[in-house]
């Protein structure tokens, strides 16, 4: 069963960081056998606080195939790059089937 990973950009100083992170990221997320499934910049709060300014979707086969390209050295290159302009989170949905 696929598991997911939603990210979510909440603060940006420095875009100059951009296409270098992009590039790694995509790279390496490939390699792990992960694919985008969505990018939005146009996000509505309907509850709660807080509006992440991108949130992205990505899908994973196993929650470990997930685990094994978030912890991997290429994409901690790309999280340290990312790091120098903004602020995000990341979490990995491990959902059963209902």
């Amino acid at each position: 069963m696929a598991v997911y990973l939603i990210f979510q950009r909440l603060e940006l100083w420095d875009s100059s960081f951009r296409d270098e992170y992009r590039t790694l990221a995509m790279a390496s997320m490939k390699k792990y056998g992960g694919k985008y499934l969505t990018v939005s910049r146009n996000n509505i709060l309907l509850e709660g606080r807080g509006l992440p300014e991108v949130v992205s979707i990505l899908e994973f086969e196993t929650a470990e195939q997930a685990r094994r390209w978030y912890y991997s050295q290429e994409y901690q290159q790309a999280i340290r790059i990312r790091n120098t302009g903004s602020r995000a989170s990341f979490i990995l949905v491990d959902a059963e089937p209902r």
